[in-house]
């Protein structure tokens, strides 16, 4: 082998094996930005989802479906002993959590939109205020 081939191997090999078996540890926790709930809850309460009047009337099933999407993925996750919606006669057990969700602003791209306009025809949002209230 010549000599700048020798170099060159030699160089690759430590560029490939100076960083081997060393763990990098972040300065921050990874979910820093998220909210942590001080208790852990047994049950969850949904109140109705509610919609900005603007939001209603573009899209009237959109606080349904938030709502029913939001019980789904919950009852996926089997954390909690009971997910329930709000009703007149629901009972409040002890460590339960009640979530109150409002849609201020949302907006869905149509799939002629997106085909007839592709990245010009803008993106798709949903802007939310999510309560948490902690009962008994």
């Amino acid at each position: 082998m010549t000599y700048k081939i020798k170099h060159i191997l030699i160089f690759i090999f430590i560029a490939l094996t100076s960083c081997a078996g060393q763990n990098e540890t972040p300065d921050q926790p990874a979910m820093a930005d998220e909210p942590q709930l001080d208790k852990l809850y047994e049950n969850i309460v949904v109140q109705g989802f509610d919609a900005a009047s603007d939001v209603k009337e573009d899209y009237p099933d959109a606080a349904n479906e938030c709502q029913a999407g939001m019980i789904s993925a919950l009852l996926m996750k089997n954390v909690y002993k009971s997910i329930t919606v709000e009703g007149p006669d629901t009972v409040y057990k002890d460590r339960t959590l009640l979530v109150k969700a409002n849609i201020k602003e949302m907006r869905v791209v149509s799939t002629a939109a997106r085909v007839w306009g592709g990245a010009m025809a803008g993106s798709s949002y949903m802007d939310m205020e999510i309560m948490l209230i902690h009962k008994c």
